[in-house]
Order: C-alpha cells, then structure tokens, then sequence
C-alpha cells in the first residue's frame, strides 16, 4: 500500500487531522512530480479510455457526468454503490492523458483536488496504483471502480465508458 493510500484510508477527523492530511498528501504528490508528455501527435497517441468492470450500472454518460466522477463529486452509481477511483501512477501516460482529456490541468493539481475534496468529507475512494497492471487488477477486482486504462489492456470483463 503506498503512503498516499494509507493516508486516503485513514479516517482523519478535525481541522488539524484534515488540514495535516492535505498538507501530506499534497506534499506526496507534489515531490513524486516528473515531466510528462502533455500532447502527443495523432499517430503516436496512445488510445486511454475510462474503464470500469462491465457489471457497474452507469448513467447517461457525457462528458460532463464522467467529469464529476472523475474528480470525486459524484460519489455513487445510480444504484448506489460507491465509485472508486482506481489511478495509475503520476508520470503514466494514462494519468496525463486523464488530466487533459478531463480538465485540463496538470497530474499535481488534478490529484491537489481530489485530496481536497476527500479531506473535506467526499465519500469517494481512491486508490493508488503501481502500474497498469494494477489498475488493470483493481478495475476487475473491485465492485465501482473506475480508471484510465490503455483500451489494449481491456478485458472481456472491462468495458470503456463511452462519452456520448
């Protein structure tokens, strides 16, 4: 389990618990920061989708909806199991990839926000992966989870969610 995980995990209670925890985890996320590539040309683009196992029951998906999934705001699925936010390693081309396509802001920030709103009480989860393998892992494994996945690495038990 990586510290960021142990510290989304723990259940942090008053100013000074949460106002630590961001503090921590932003402090993670900001040293564990390398260079990525931030635009790729057409024929080199890796082709990244948003998966999830193919048994989560999902809204009407525009941009927008998966927008809110993605950042924590929307913190369930329409009938109620919890979204959990499964996130490849910072310096990953899916993460980048995931940034840009969603909102347009570097890994750093996207990742300063998510510390933010589950400091301040989101009920969404977040787990840290090694690698896409384990992203991979956790998407098959884990009932709601959602994350950037290279469409190579889907399985007959992954679908991607596609954006109308």
């Amino acid at each position: 389990m990586t510290p960021c995980n142990q510290l989304f995990q723990s259940k942090a209670s008053g100013p000074l618990s949460r106002a630590f925890l961001i503090v921590t985890v932003t402090s993670l996320l900001v040293s564990q920061s390398i260079a990525v590539p931030t635009a790729w040309s057409a024929d080199v683009a890796p082709a990244v989708v948003v998966a999830t196992e193919k048994a989560t029951e999902l809204p009407e998906a525009d941009k927008s909806t998966l927008r809110d999934i993605l950042s924590g705001k929307t913190t369930s699925w329409p009938d109620g199991t919890p979204i959990v936010l499964v996130l490849p390693p910072p310096t990953s081309v899916e993460m980048s990839w995931l940034c840009n396509e969603f909102f347009g802001v570097s890994v750093v920030a996207y990742r300063q926000v998510l510390a933010h709103r589950i400091a301040h009480g989101s009920e969404t989860r977040l787990v840290e992966a090694r690698d896409a393998a384990e992203v991979k892992g956790q998407l098959l494994a884990t009932p709601g989870s959602v994350g950037p996945l290279l469409e190579a690495d889907l399985s007959s038990s992954l679908r991607a969610i596609v954006v109308e």
